[in-house]
C-alpha cells in the first residue's frame, strides 16, 4: 500500500466526521478559500499600479470584498466549534 491511501483515508474520516458532527464549521471553512482569488487580485492591482500607475477601482473592490469574506468566514468557523464545546461540557455536567 502507498502512503496516498493512508491520506485519503484520514482526510475521507475526517470530512465524514466533520459533516456529520459539525456541518457549519465546514460550510465556513470550505467558504474561507476565498483568500486565494483575493489576493491574487489584489496583488494583480497593486503590480499595475506600481507598474504602470493604473489603477482598477472594481477589481481592487472585489479583492479587498474577498478578503473581507475570507476574515469574516474564518472568524465564523472559529466562534462555530464554541457551541459544539459548549453541549460537550453540558453533556458532561448532566451525567455527572
Amino acid at each position: 500500500m502507498k502512503k496516498v491511501y493512508g491520506f485519503k483515508i484520514l482526510y475521507g474520516t475526517i470530512i465524514i466526521l466533520v459533516t456529520k458532527f459539525n456541518p457549519v464549521f465546514l460550510i465556513f471553512l470550505t467558504r474561507s478559500e476565498l483568500l486565494l482569488p483575493g489576493i491574487a487580485i489584489s496583488f494583480y492591482v497593486a503590480l499595475d499600479y506600481l507598474a504602470y500607475h493604473i489603477f482598477h477601482f472594481i477589481l481592487a473592490f472585489i479583492g479587498f470584498s474577498l478578503f473581507n469574506v475570507w476574515l469574516i468566514c474564518l472568524l465564523l468557523s472559529m466562534l462555530a466549534l464554541y457551541p459544539k464545546r459548549l453541549e460537550y461540557r453540558l453533556n458532561d455536567k448532566i451525567e455527572s
